[in-house]
């Protein structure tokens, strides 16, 4: 699975307008406070922090060993999580939609 479409142009309009940044360098902070989707990222925290059943749902998926890891959810959790757009259904279980996802919420939940 792949990055939402939305935020691979937002990357794209980023490098065209800022030439000074490499598309490693805007990879290398993108899943940061100071990356170009941070406000994006901060306003998912903001829906994920406020239930602590799905905070420990997606702490679950994030701490898999790679984003391609499938985790089994309570169905509710599964559907909630899928529906803020950060894991994609497979089945009865899920996984993590982009590896940016990834990286923020497991940095995030990391220093609960």
């Amino acid at each position: 699975m792949g990055m939402p479409p939305h935020l691979v142009e937002q990357a794209f309009s980023h490098l065209k307008v800022n030439k000074k940044i490499s598309l490693e360098q805007l990879l290398e902070t993108a899943a940061t406070e100071e990356g170009i989707y941070s406000s994006h990222l901060r306003r998912l925290w903001r829906v994920i922090e406020q239930q602590t059943e799905l905070l420990e749902a997606l702490k679950k998926v994030v701490t898999t060993d790679t984003s391609d890891t499938l985790v089994s959810l309570k169905p509710i959790l599964a559907y909630k999580l899928h529906s803020t757009g950060l894991v994609d259904l497979k089945g009865d279980q899920v996984m993590t939609r982009c590896n940016l996802y990834r990286q923020y919420f497991r940095n995030r939940i990391e220093v609960l």
